[in-house]
């Protein structure tokens, strides 16, 4: 199932589903599940016509989150250990899910959308774009995507990674709950947002090393590109055909700085240091910041 077709569900009725399962911390029937999340009385005529419950069931079952067995759900042990109150956790274990490689394969050489295929694509589309322009709405988007000459997809030629309105609210929703998005504080014409995966970057490196711990930019900038193969430089933007920076791009640049600004992180860049590397801050000299050590300062609950 496409991840951004309506037939698929959205984070919001996935984590509801989970976070049942958690608090009762048992296996639950089918049937007990959705007459206590999906009750008649929410819906119009009594009658969930868009059947969240039996969306957010399959989606869960397909990205590794439910197993349902004899009519029951139980929660798979990755997600068993996620806390009640979590959600980022839970986003956490769909982000794995959803970049995984055997969900992955033909990214770049086939035009096949199903399963997270056609997300992934938008996203690495989308995190090449310069975070610190104009947020961006659906209008915005359309008229980017189809620039005359100039392929949207560079490995893939003539596809387009968002193909219309409805595939764009929905790779939002998606976009905003793995931590690639933030919504704009202004603007009033739809819903409109900017590339920002300074949540998705902060969350990898905290699961990479402990509060206190200093690390080699170099081998933060390693872990996180292997981890969110989306970003410029990661190894699906490269199979898709994206430019590659020769310093970090402005998307993993501006998640850096944002990291540290917020408390998550400190950048040190000591003088003697044997090598570094370079993030674009459009307010230093030269439009460049030296990064040679990352020191995690906090640890991230949400």
């Amino acid at each position: 199932m496409t991840l951004i077709l309506e037939e698929a569900a959205l984070p919001a009725p996935m984590w509801a589903t989970t976070r049942a399962l958690l608090f009762i911390g048992k296996p639950l029937l089918t049937a007990d599940a959705k007459a206590m999340l999906s009750p008649p009385a929410l819906f119009p005529g009594e009658a969930d016509t868009r059947e969240t419950f039996d969306q957010a069931v399959q989606s869960l079952t397909e990205y590794g989150v439910l197993t349902v067995n004899s009519e029951s759900l139980t929660l798979t042990p990755a997600a068993s250990t996620i806390r009640i109150d979590d959600y980022g956790a839970f986003c956490d274990l769909l982000r794995a899910a959803v970049f995984s490689d055997e969900r992955n394969q033909g990214l770049g050489t086939t035009r096949e959308g199903r399963g997270p295929r056609e997300f992934v694509r938008a996203l690495c589309w989308f995190l090449c774009r310069e975070p610190l322009n104009e947020p961006i709405s659906w209008n915005e988007v359309s008229a980017a995507q189809s620039q005359p000459g100039i392929p949207a997809l560079p490995a893939l030629p003539g596809l387009t990674p968002i193909r219309n309105s409805n595939r764009w609210n929905r790779f939002v929703y998606w976009a905003l709950a793995l931590g690639f998005a933030e919504i704009a504080a202004s603007g009033s014409e739809g819903r409109r947002i900017i590339p920002d995966c300074t949540r998705a970057v902060g969350r990898t490196i905290r699961k990479g090393w402990p509060v206190g711990k200093q690390i080699e930019g170099h081998d933060v900038v390693a872990t996180v590109l292997r981890e969110l193969p989306v970003l410029p430089g990661g190894a699906y933007s490269r199979e898709l055909g994206f430019a590659q920076p020769d310093r970090l791009s402005p998307a993993l640049s501006l998640a850096l700085l944002s990291a540290a600004d917020r408390g998550w992180i400190e950048l040190q860049q000591p003088s003697d240091a044997p090598r570094d590397v370079f993030a674009v801050d459009p307010d230093v000299a030269g439009g460049a910041r030296r990064i040679t050590y990352v020191v995690v300062r906090e640890r991230l609950d949400g």
